[in-house]
């Protein structure tokens, strides 16, 4: 759940850019981050983290993992849309891949 959600601040398109990058985690590593949490009075806490990261990034390409941090900004205002993401490829970059 992103953290803009959590505090109840508002919920616009962005934070299922969050969630994508939540998403994009637990397909890498089967499972999903802040697994600590069990119950909906500890989601306050998330709000409260720095974003989740994957353990073994290393073993990702850095254009991957670039978009991972780009959807998982914290502050909603700098977190980027879905066009942002989409406009990397048209820019003549590399874009995503998992090697």
């Amino acid at each position: 759940m992103a953290p803009e959600v959590i505090k109840k601040t508002g919920y616009l398109g962005k934070a299922d850019i969050w969630s994508l990058g939540i998403t994009i985690i637990e397909m890498c590593e089967g499972r999903p981050p802040n697994t600590d949490i069990r119950s909906i009075e500890m989601l306050p806490q998330l709000a409260e983290r720095p974003p989740a990261t994957l353990k073994n990034a290393s073993t990702y390409s850095d254009n991957f993992n670039d978009f991972l941090a780009k959807c998982l900004v914290l502050d909603p205002d700098q977190r980027p849309t879905a066009m942002d993401l989409l406009k990397v490829r048209e820019k003549g970059e590399e874009g995503v891949t998992l090697a």
